[in-house]
């Protein structure tokens, strides 16, 4: 799982194989997070904790 607040991220993760989740409390907008189409997007890292087992 990569956990980041850009695009770049997102297709590591996809290059990596793994799931990826964006924040949308960084600098990119939430539109072009939403195009790099991650598996997850926070609006806060305190969301995490509903995904973790």
């Amino acid at each position: 799982m990569i956990i980041g607040d850009g695009t770049a991220e997102i297709e590591a993760g996809k290059a990596a194989g793994i799931r990826s989740i964006a924040v949308t409390y960084g600098a990119i907008p939430r539109a072009d997070l939403e195009a790099a189409e991650p598996d997850w997007i926070l609006s806060g890292i305190g969301e995490l904790v509903t995904l973790v087992p």
